[in-house]
């Protein structure tokens, strides 16, 4: 019983951003079909940190996509995030690809020019909110004596042994990076981003962020 609020979020904020993007019709559709999909409402009636995860990083978006950028709106989203990355590190990489996604979208727009300092600005807001709510989970190991045991449950736990003998996360992220070059130039050569840059910047985040 102790899960079934996160199941509900999660229907309802699968709405609001389905609604925010495509229409209310949408969002109506996504948010009945994903509330009898057999393996979310399994899922989701488990009780692990996943449930409260999915329901940050849903949460976190639709702060994102609900209205236009502001100092306030960044510090929230910073805040969900900094949430969602102490519930589990399976935030980091998809932090990355929402920061990819973003940025491919700055890229593409042509409906105006992007104002650098702004995005710092918002760059700086997200970051300072990220860090409040683990800074308070590690003050709070730390008031106990239990930081070497937050770490070793959180951090070293999802190390990978032997990691040395295999391709580093850097050659990895370079090659992403080619890759993600490559197909940026596919699509200028046969005029594909042209068409791209036309779409809404909510809707062409959400699908960079998919792709990602």
């Amino acid at each position: 019983l102790t899960m079934l609020p996160f199941y509900a979020a999660g229907i309802f904020l699968t709405y609001r951003l389905g609604r925010k993007l495509y229409g209310v019709t949408v969002g109506a559709w996504a948010a009945a079909i994903l509330a009898v999909w057999p393996p979310f409402y399994n899922y989701s009636l488990e009780f692990r940190t996943d449930q409260l995860w999915m329901v940050l990083w849903l949460a976190a978006l639709a702060v994102w996509f609900s209205g236009r950028r502001s100092p306030g709106r960044g510090f929230a989203v910073g805040l969900l995030l900094g949430a969602t990355m102490a519930a589990s590190l399976k935030t980091s990489p998809m932090l990355a690809c929402f920061a990819g996604a973003v940025v491919l979208t700055q890229a593409m727009s042509r409906s105006q020019p992007v104002r650098w300092r702004t995005v710092l600005r918002d760059l700086g807001l997200i970051a300072a909110g990220m860090l409040v709510v683990p800074a308070i989970c590690c003050l709070q190991f730390w008031r106990l004596g239990a930081l070497g045991d937050l770490y070793r449950g959180a951090i070293g736990h999802n190390l990978m042994p032997d990691l040395h003998r295999h391709r580093s996360a850097w050659a990895q992220s370079v090659e992403f990076a080619i890759l993600l070059c490559l197909a940026w130039w596919l699509l200028k050569r046969f005029g594909f981003a042209r068409k791209l840059s036309k779409i809404n910047q909510a809707r062409l985040t959400m699908i960079w962020l998919t792709v990602l």
